[in-house]
């Protein structure tokens, strides 16, 4: 009662008001009161209440009974008229929209609050009754059973989706219709047409028919074949209302059942066939119940004696040492078991065999199939396999040269000690990485880091082809050298499949043969070296000897035969030339012994800590008079805070050939600067000239011995061809480089660098 929202629906104010004070006390909650059909619709609609009092006589264009029927068709609400007339016209009228009770005004108390429960209760149990029933209706619609039902004459009143759909019918065909028009049935084993088994439980009562198989002809002449079930549909206790009738399609099982027996035949002619023994035993006694014909050849029993015989009878110990307790863990588990036993002959030999044992269900029970193989030969093969297998490991761990296998995928799976010995690591380090990890970065001969797609075995498993004979340098970190390899590989494949499934990387030390081949060539190149300074130093002999001594001897035959007839200006003329030939002849001299001496490691190097600043300025006025006697300008670009460590008379000997090569080519009126800038470890010296420059091609001959050369100077000086090379001896022994760079017509820049103290 309590909470119940009620609408009140009176055109008259008192008796609304008095009504809705009554249901108040009641325990009723009034949520609105209307005196006109259209607002009662109105409020019905906006107030959703649990029950509406509606008076049948209201003002307006809508009396209660209109009013009622247009809430009653659009919403279920229980409506209670109440009304003062009782006449026969009205209430047939009020009928019409099925109220739930009429109060008759006036009306006590008691029953209005008697009206009003009784209408909420029977509008409860209509909402429960639409429930099941749209329950009962989805379920009959969406179960694949059929399902058809009879009155008590046999005529069908209902029939689901699932009924029409095997009978291949309508349900407007069927409704109203004999059962028997529909249903027309056969026996599944003779075939004969049998009574429909609706009319036989109409009339025989005590009979129930349940999981009867039959074959149902359809009224379009197609056949099934259906299991049915038919009961009684009682109306209380006695009285008959009509039968209940349920069939199911199992024509697929059916089907499956004769394929079923079909399949047993053939599978006893495949057992019977078949190479494995198969033997069967009981569960609980463990006797053979069958076994087929290539156990009996195995075994030599026949069929009849096995039968005669158990489990442990056939077979040595099997599997378990504790065989009652492996095979009630078997039985128990239900596990499908692989192992290994000797089978039993009948002569008493045995016979090495791999079985099987499971559970199966034979003739409607659980029994033991043992599969039986003979693995005489096998175990012959796998022995002969172990061996080769020894003497193939054996091999592999004795071989000098490194062997690796990699997966598809790159990653190292095996190796050799070899392969351990030469790249320096362990096993952890090696399985499972590439051949590419940066842990054993390799570098190609010309020392170049190899790219990973380039490595040897990367490139195998890539193309699939063949990679052999590939150089490399790897670093071998237990001993923290590096070592040189050859290495090949080897892509395999599986059959049938193009892409390799793993890599066989072989790769020799070579070492010691590459130590020997580089020291054989550089000997070769010290020799070739060698013989360039001897053929360099014959030809300076040769030639540059040669020609100073031709102009004294020149100038002395000249001075000695006409000295009489020579002016005093010639006698001078001729005195120059002779010191001026005298001088080169000696200049020539002294860079040959200092070149010697430099070859042979006869020049001593004295490192110490020098002022560069005050090295440059002690060749600078030494060789100002020469730039003077050109016009040419001589600078220096040095802060007092630079250090060298040298050796003092070679550093100041490369610069004073430096700056006279550059007075050398520099035109009158030129310039020359010397330049120094250091950073952390070295200090690089510069020295450069406005002079005539040098052609690109002889900037790279400018340091060799076997390709100097000696030009003269702007006025005709001339030089001895090897004031470059013994700047680049003893820069080179100082510990620098030396180079020049050049353009024809603006002059060159020599640079050397020394290291900073």
């Amino acid at each position: 009662m309590a909470g119940r929202k009620i609408l009140v629906v009176e055109d008259e104010m008192i008796i609304s008001m008095e009504l809705s004070h009554r249901l108040s006390r009641s325990g009723y909650e009034v949520v609105g009161t209307a005196a006109s059909g259209e607002d009662a619709i109105k409020k019905a609609f906006d107030l959703s209440p649990d029950l509406i009092l509606m008076d049948i006589h209201i003002k307006g264009e809508l009396d209660g009974i209109q009013t009622a029927e247009i809430i009653h068709s659009n919403m279920e609400v229980p409506i209670v008229y109440l009304t003062a007339f009782s006449d026969e016209k009205t209430l047939e009228r009020a009928k019409l929209t099925e109220p739930y009770g009429f109060l008759l005004k006036p009306f006590e108390q008691r029953e209005l609050e008697t009206t009003i429960e009784v209408a909420l209760y029977k509008k409860s149990i209509e909402i429960k009754q639409k429930e099941n029933e749209y329950w009962l209706d989805a379920t009959l619609k969406n179960i694949n059973d059929g399902i058809i039902t009879t009155d008590g004459s046999g005529k069908i009143n209902y029939v689901n989706v699932a009924a029409l759909s095997i009978l291949k019918s309508k349900k407007d065909v069927i409704i109203g219709t004999p059962i028997s028009e529909h249903i027309i049935l056969y026996d599944y084993q003779t075939n004969l047409e049998i009574e429909n088994p609706v009319f036989a439980i109409l009339t025989d009562h005590t009979r129930a028919i349940r999981n009867h198989e039959m074959i149902l002809e359809r009224t379009d002449g197609s056949s099934t074949v259906i299991e049915t079930t038919t009961s009684l549909i009682k109306f209380g206790k006695e009285k008959i209302s009509g039968v209940v009738f349920v069939f199911r399609e199992i024509n697929e099982r059916k089907t499956a059942e004769d394929a079923l027996k079909k399949s047993e035949e053939r599978y006893r002619a495949v057992v019977e066939q078949i190479k494995d023994g198969i033997v069967l035993h009981d569960i609980e006694t463990l006797r053979i119940i069958s076994a087929n014909i290539a156990y009996q050849k195995m075994t030599g029993y026949s069929e009849e004696e096995l039968k005669n015989l158990s489990l442990y009878d056939i077979t040595s110990p099997i599997l378990n040492n504790n065989d009652n307790d492996f095979l009630n863990n078997f039985i128990k588990n239900k596990n499908i078991v692989r192992g290994q036993r000797k089978e039993k002959r009948k002569d008493g030999t045995y016979v090495d065999s791999e079985v099987t044992l499971s559970l199966i269900n034979y003739l409607h029970k659980d029994v033991i199939c043992v599969i039986v193989r003979d693995i005489t030969e096998l175990k012959k093969s796998e022995a002969f396999i172990k061996e080769s297998e020894l003497r193939y490991r054996n091999l592999f761990e004795s071989m000098v040269q490194g062997v690796v296998f990699q997966d598809a995928e790159g990653k190292i799976i095996s190796a050799n000690p070899a392969a351990y010995r030469i790249l320096g690591l362990s096993n952890d380090e090696m399985i499972g990485r590439m051949s590419i990890d940066p842990k054993w970065r390799s570098l190609h001969k010309r020392d170049d880091n190899y790219e990973g797609t380039e490595h040897p075995s990367i490139t195998a498993l890539r193309t699939g082809q063949r990679v052999s004979d590939v150089t490399l340098r790897v670093f071998n970190p237990k001993e923290k050298t590096h070592r040189w390899i050859t290495i090949e590989a080897i892509p395999e494949f599986k059959e049938n499949e193009a892409k390799p499934f793993r890599i066989f990387t072989t790769f020799t030390d070579i070492t010691e043969q590459k130590v020997i081949l580089d020291e054989l060539k550089k000997s070769q190149e010290d020799l070739k070296e060698l013989n360039a300074t001897k053929d360099k130093f014959f030809s300076i002999v040769a030639h540059d000897l040669k020609s100073p001594f031709q102009g004294l001897l020149g100038f002395s035959n000249l001075l000695a035969e006409n000295y009489d007839d020579l002016l005093d200006d010639e006698v001078r003329k001729i005195s120059i030339n002779i010191y001026k030939a005298t001088k080169n002849l000696y200049t020539l001299i002294e860079h040959l012994l200092s070149w010697s001496r430099l070859q042979t490691n006869r020049m001593e190097c004295n490192f110490e800590t020098l002022d560069a600043r005050s090295i440059v300025m002690y060749v600078i006025n030494l060789i100002t008079p020469n730039a003077m006697n050109k016009s040419i300008s001589l600078e220096e670009f040095i802060t007092e805070d630079i250090s060298v460590i040298a050796d003092e008379r070679m550093f100041s000997s490369v610069l004073e050939n430096l700056v006279s090569n550059a007075i050398k080519f520099t035109p009158r009126g030129g310039s020359i600067s010397i330049t120094a800038a250091a950073d952390d470890e070295i200090v690089e010296f510069c020295v450069k000239d406005s002079g005539v420059g040098i052609e690109q091609e002889n900037l790279e001959k400018l340091f060799k011995i076997d390709y100097s050369h000696s030009n003269k100077g702007t006025e005709g000086e001339v030089g001895t061809g090897l004031g470059l090379i013994l700047c680049h001896e003893m820069i080179s022994k100082l510990g620098g480089k030396i180079w020049a760079s050049s353009e024809e017509g603006k002059g060159s820049s020599f640079y050397f660098t020394l290291p900073k103290a």
